[in-house]
């Protein structure tokens, strides 16, 4: 038979009373410890995720907002391109147009002298006529109709 001894029954109290201590103050704070470690680590986790999505999200952001400043200012140059081209043909135009009206002034300024050259040419000739016929006929020698044949 088993003899149970005193010193069994001791020893087995102590083994459960000391079971119970370390239950209540060492296994469960180190249990809640780990569970708030583990709780940490996950929101940590958690918080590293939504910062990568929100960064991505920032990112795709970015990207988009590079791209449309880049359509705007190929827009813009293109539009600045368009009024240069615009405004060196309204330039040109005015240019030309200046350059057609010197030169139907110079046209009227060369007709004009060309008629004040003719009319004062015309204006000698008749004066040299005029004198030489005066110079004729102080002289003389007017010539007669038998001096040039008969005339019709």
């Amino acid at each position: 038979m088993l003899k149970i001894d005193i010193n069994l029954l001791f020893t087995v109290i102590n083994l459960l009373i000391l079971y119970v201590l370390l239950r209540k103050f060492l296994f469960k704070p180190l249990q809640q410890m780990l569970a708030k470690r583990r709780q940490a680590v996950a929101d940590d986790f958690d918080r590293a995720k939504t910062a990568r999505e929100a960064a991505q999200d920032l990112k795709a952001q970015y990207e988009t907002s590079m791209e449309n400043a880049k359509a705007e200012s190929a827009k813009i140059m293109a539009e600045a391109r368009a009024k240069a081209e615009a405004m060196a043909a309204d330039k040109m135009a005015e240019a030309q147009r200046e350059a057609d009206a010197l030169m139907a002034k110079a046209r009227r300024q060369l007709a004009e002298e060309r008629a004040q050259t003719e009319r004062e040419v015309r204006d000698a000739i008749a004066d040299l006529a005029m004198q030489a016929a005066r110079k004729a006929l102080e002289s003389g020698d007017v010539p007669t109709e038998a001096d040039y044949g008969e005339v019709r």
